[in-house]
């Protein structure tokens, strides 16, 4: 220190206390969140390739994280970004899933005009995402391309011929059906229905001569809250768009709750949101931030030290967390200075509890 403050008077005329504060401020950068040249040079040549992928690329930028699953957001809100900026999402199916995420030409011309940053420069194409086999929850690693191999001998006429050609897990088979891959082909329940029926009478990939054809009976569609929750279980997102708020919009409106979408800036309003992200850097003085997700929009919730004792809690096990607070809105970027905090009681993470309203 005394070598740094005697060389900033000599050389550049400093007094001492203007060597003493320039001391301070470098010191704290390099004890705390300070960045090696070389490190911020390899961060700003990925940030800079990613960037450029994602504008002229997207759905190909886009395949290529689903597939990874790097984790640091949900497959819910990679969804939500895809879908915001125009990439039609294709549903799971038996007969057109690849083994992974995979891009498709996007065949639906009513969806043209909306879709403009979904067109690869490369071959002036429309293009989709189409979900992927391995993005069922419960499948061991090997059966999505077991099941793709499979198909290269013909298409899947239904749950009965699939699963007689193909020699799956039992709860495998049900996690397919729950997912929606055979949504194509007959509803959720009836594919459940004759599920049951053929596990009970031969063994799949036994490819049976004499395996009962079984005769659904007449079943009440699933409402879309039911499909959706089965969704989140299964896939961590919906193909359709729906979110889990979608589930709460009853409780945001009788509770006076704004949309996230709607905050401007300046006001003091209440909202709730999605708990997707929560920090709480020992650098931040107390401050825990959070991010709240409904749809495409977040918002960080800035929580106090005073609010993060009082709820700790409550700020620990909250799924959708409603607060209150002033909002600060600049470009893309919203914020809220959260002065009161509630938990949504009745809203939990999906799990096979859920499987039983349409069993």
């Amino acid at each position: 220190k005394f070598s740094f403050l005697e060389g900033g008077m000599r050389h550049s005329g400093a007094t001492l206390e203007q060597a003493e504060i320039i001391f301070s401020k470098l010191s704290a950068f390099g004890g705390g969140y300070g960045f090696a040249e070389s490190h911020a040079h390899a961060f700003a040549q990925h940030t800079y390739s990613s960037a450029y992928l994602r504008e002229f690329y997207p759905a190909p930028f886009f395949t290529g994280v689903l597939n990874h699953d790097p984790g640091m957001y949900s497959r819910q809100t990679l969804a939500q970004e895809i879908l915001k900026r125009g990439i039609p999402i294709l549903p799971l199916c038996i007969n057109a899933s690849s083994a992974e995420f995979r891009v498709e030409p996007c065949g639906n011309e009513e969806k043209r005009s909306s879709v403009a940053h979904s067109v690869s420069p490369a071959r002036g194409q429309v293009q989709a995402i189409r979900f992927g086999l391995s993005g069922v929850k419960g499948l061991s690693q090997g059966t999505p391309q077991t099941i793709a191999l499979e198909r290269l001998h013909g298409e899947f006429a239904d749950v009965r011929d699939f699963y007689l050609r193909v020699k799956l897990g039992k709860d495998e088979y049900l996690a397919l059906v729950q997912a929606g891959a055979f949504d194509a082909l007959s509803s959720r329940r009836e594919a459940l229905f004759a599920l049951t029926t053929l596990e009970h009478a031969v063994k799949g990939g036994s490819q049976a001569l004499f395996a009962p054809v079984s005769r659904v009976p007449t079943l009440p569609a699933l409402s879309d809250a039911e499909i959706l929750r089965l969704d989140l279980e299964h896939k961590g997102m919906s193909e359709s768009g729906r979110h889990l708020m979608d589930l709460q919009r009853y409780r945001m409106e009788a509770l006076g709750c704004a949309s996230l979408e709607s905050l401007k800036n300046g006001q003091t309003v209440r909202t709730a949101g999605l708990v997707i992200q929560k920090q709480r850097p020992p650098t931040a003085h107390g401050y825990a931030f959070f991010v709240l997700e409904d749809r495409a929009t977040r918002v960080q919730a800035v929580i106090s030290p005073q609010l993060w004792e009082a709820h700790r809690t409550l700020l620990r096990d909250a799924r959708v967390l409603m607060v209150e607070g002033e909002v600060t809105r600049r470009g893309a970027h919203i914020g809220i200075k959260v002065s009161k905090l509630w938990s949504f009681e009745s809203a939990r993470a999906p799990t096979a509890q859920h499987s039983s309203v349409w069993v």
